[in-house]
Order: C-alpha cells, then structure tokens, then sequence
C-alpha cells in the first residue's frame, strides 16, 4: 500500500497479473471521523473514495493510520459497516491494516505512521482499541524498528495481533526515506517473534508470493 499510488485502477492491474490480496491506499482515521461531523456535501470528500472496496477487489484490507486509539477504533468500525459518510463500498473489508511503517515526514511529525515504533505503549493500546471495535481480522504493517539503534519489531509484535507485515523496502527510519537496499532481511529478533510476521519487500516477492500480497 502507498499514498497516492494503490488506487482502483493500479489495484486492478495488480489483480490481473496474480496479486491473491490487496490493499487500500492508507485512509486518515481521524479524517473519516471528521467527516462524520462535516457540512460538506459528500461528493466533497476526499477520504471516502479511499476507503472503498469492490467486490471485485476482494480480498482487500483497507489501511488506515493515526495515532490516537480512539480515533483509530471509531474509523475501523465505521469502515467495517459502511456507515462512514460517503461510503460507495460495494462489500466489507476483507481486513484493517494498521499502518505504523510510513516514513514521509509529514506523517512521522504527527506522531504517526512509523513514528509509532518509537512507542510501544502506544501501539498496544492502538492494536487493543482496533481489535476490540471490529469483527474483521486485524493486521499492522511496521518496520523492523525507527532506525538501527532502535530494533524493536519483536517487541511490537508481541501486542496480540494474528499478523504483522514487515516492511522491508525501507528497513529503518531516521533522516531520510530513501530504500536501504543493504538491509533488506529481517533483523533476528524479529525471526525470534511468536507473531506470524509476512514480508511485502520486493526482494521477498522475487523468491515467491506470500499468500497476502500488498499491491
């Protein structure tokens, strides 16, 4: 998944050529919340067509990120049922995905995205309030820590999720977003996790598609 590029038409591109899963381009939980309360009409929204899943489309998670567990809960509920404002989904999400990999600055400045590896109380009680509030299976796409001096995907992943995508195009985090094509395998301690851990790496996919893949 990625801004601005996982949209309808490249996912139907990725469906055609074998992709078993797809998933959304990442929703703001907090601007479909805000939606909710806006007087805007709702050919207006901008965070509603993100969200929505084809039949066609399935299966397909809808990822959505933020940093305030309420937040997060109330958007998956309302992504679930359909009942966000604007909705056009034509069938519920096969999944959530939680986003804690992003590295754009923007993003990170909010707390949000992979920001959130630098907080692992936090994350518990986002992946809580987010499993509590839906029926669906739940996944969370990380890194293997906020930079290399911080390797704590073990860690976050023993917060009771059924699957943690791992994403290795950008292992870390620090100064820039640029790929660390160098450090593409995942750090032991995340081979020492007891949570399933999937990889949506490029070069993952060059030796075999996982059963999820991520557009």
């Amino acid at each position: 998944p990625m801004a601005g590029v996982t949209d309808r038409a490249f996912r139907a591109v990725c469906k055609k050529y074998g992709a078993e899963g797809l998933v959304t381009e990442m929703v703001s939980a907090k601007a479909v919340c805000y939606e909710m309360l806006s007087k805007k009409k709702v050919i207006e929204s901008k965070t509603a067509p993100l969200a929505a899943v084809m039949r066609d489309e399935l299966p397909m998670a809808v990822q959505i990120f933020g940093s305030e567990p309420e937040f997060m809960a109330r958007a998956a509920t309302l992504i679930e049922s359909g009942e966000y404002r604007g909705c056009t989904s034509e069938a519920t999400p096969s999944a959530i995905d939680i986003n804690m990999g992003c590295p754009v600055h923007k993003i990170v400045g909010n707390g949000e995205g992979s920001a959130l590896m630098k907080n692992p109380a936090l994350v518990g009680k986002i992946i809580e309030a987010v499993c509590s509030a839906v029926k669906i299976p739940v996944t969370v796409k990380i890194r293997a820590g906020w930079d290399s001096e911080s390797i704590n995907a073990a860690e976050i992943a023993t917060k009771s999720l059924p699957v943690f995508i791992l994403h290795l195009l950008h292992l870390y985090f620090s100064a820039s977003i640029q790929p660390d094509r160098g450090k593409v395998q995942p750090h032991p301690a995340v081979r020492r996790s007891s949570a399933p851990v999937r990889s949506d790496s490029r070069a993952t996919r060059q030796k075999g598609r996982g059963k999820f893949c991520s557009a």
